[in-house]
């Protein structure tokens, strides 16, 4: 019998002594505590990591401990809600970057790269099915599918009507590497140089994320924007639809931000006609 494994993170504040600010957001939380709670209805098994909680450790020991448990067969969902960051790439032959930037989460002590992201999911035994939702701003390639320039444009759209970005500012985010610079370059150099950079990922993987890389996802008056259309569309489990159907459907709820469907690893046909969530 399938088994059905999920990470559900929420980041509401960074640490100030890491980022130099504590990049408030409030809904993050309850934005994972909603999810952990849709998820476990559908079957799941779910952790829930919550701001101080969700430090660069304990999200990778997460995701990795379900990589040594899943098989062939078993679905993983890890969904994050919180800041999105950047930093420039440090390129490598096996690291694939259009804008020569690193999107990041920016969990609780320091920035997680999409390169170890990629790296985790490579983890996976090839069968298994991964959905990535990333409630959260430059989300568009989080999941670090390789993606043209001309793929990730979109039209920048109005602010109106969201209470706050889900990013920190780009002066932040330049603080952030200059006081940090040692530690993300290191980082960087020691993904590049892992034996798994050069192991391709042969679960598959459906990423749908709040935004493209060069947009910003939102919060809202009871979820973030993401989240909220997310839940709005689930109904309680009464949509009926593939991902990709769900993935359309949310985009139509959003007009401030445009969110992301990449596909990559080893295709699963039934994994493309199942109704989200599926065990």
């Amino acid at each position: 019998m399938s088994k059905g494994q999920a990470v559900c993170i929420g980041v509401n504040s960074i640490n100030p002594e890491h980022y130099g600010t504590n990049g408030e957001l409030y809904i993050c939380e309850k934005d994972a505590n909603d999810m952990h709670n849709l998820l476990m209805l559908n079957g799941f098994t779910s952790l829930k990591l919550t701001t101080k909680e969700a430090t660069r450790d304990n999200v990778k020991n997460a995701i990795l401990d379900a990589s040594k448990e899943l098989k062939c067969g078993d679905i993983m969902v890890v969904y994050y809600s919180g800041h999105g960051g950047k930093v420039p790439n440090v390129p490598s032959p096996y690291d694939i970057e259009y804008d020569n930037i690193d999107e990041t989460w920016c969990l609780w002590d320091a920035q997680l790269l999409d390169d170890e992201l990629r790296n985790l999911w490579a983890g996976f035994k090839k069968g298994v099915r991964i959905v990535l939702l990333s409630d959260s701003c430059h989300s568009g390639t989080i999941a670090k599918a390789p993606i043209s320039l001309e793929d990730n444009q979109e039209e920048e759209q109005e602010e109106e009507g969201f209470i706050r970005k889900k990013a920190i500012s780009d002066k932040v985010a330049k603080d952030t590497f200059e006081r940090n610079q040692e530690f993300y370059i290191k980082l960087a150099e020691e993904i590049n140089a892992s034996e798994i950079m050069k192991k391709p990922v042969t679960a598959f993987v459906k990423q749908i994320s709040g935004c493209q890389d060069t947009e910003y996802s939102y919060t809202g008056e009871t979820n973030s924007a993401f989240t909220e259309a997310l839940k709005y569309v689930w109904d309680d489990g009464n949509f009926e639809g593939t991902y990709k159907d769900f993935y359309r459907a949310i985009r139509e709820q959003l007009t401030n931000q445009h969110p992301k469907l990449l596909e990559f690893g080893e295709r699963i046909k039934q994994f493309d006609i199942e109704k989200p969530f599926t065990i």
